[in-house]
């Protein structure tokens, strides 16, 4: 199936160089390769999402049931999370 799509120059001018530069055989093998990484990223992301989601239900449980961890662990656990996404991510950009 072929799609046409329209690109900014910005983005003509990238998918050029990286042909050119011998990175990709052609426009399309890039595009694919974008797709497949856009697309593993949307189930990572989902993943994640269902984690937060677990975590939260799992909390709401213990605040019923009374047994919630103390607000300073929460406080801790979430800096820890937050510096580990951020570590990921810088990891990921390099």
């Amino acid at each position: 199936m072929a799609i046409n799509v329209s690109l900014t120059p910005y983005f003509e001018q990238f998918i050029d160089e990286k042909v050119k530069s011998g990175l990709y055989n052609s426009a399309s093998e890039l595009v694919r390769e974008a797709l497949r990484v856009f697309v593993e990223h949307l189930y990572l992301q989902e993943l994640r999402r269902k984690d937060l989601e677990s975590k939260i239900d799992s909390g709401m449980a213990s605040l019923k049931a009374g047994t919630s961890v103390p607000m300073e662990q929460v406080k801790e656990n979430m800096r820890r999370m937050k510096d580990e996404h951020r570590r990921k991510r810088a990891s990921r950009a390099a």
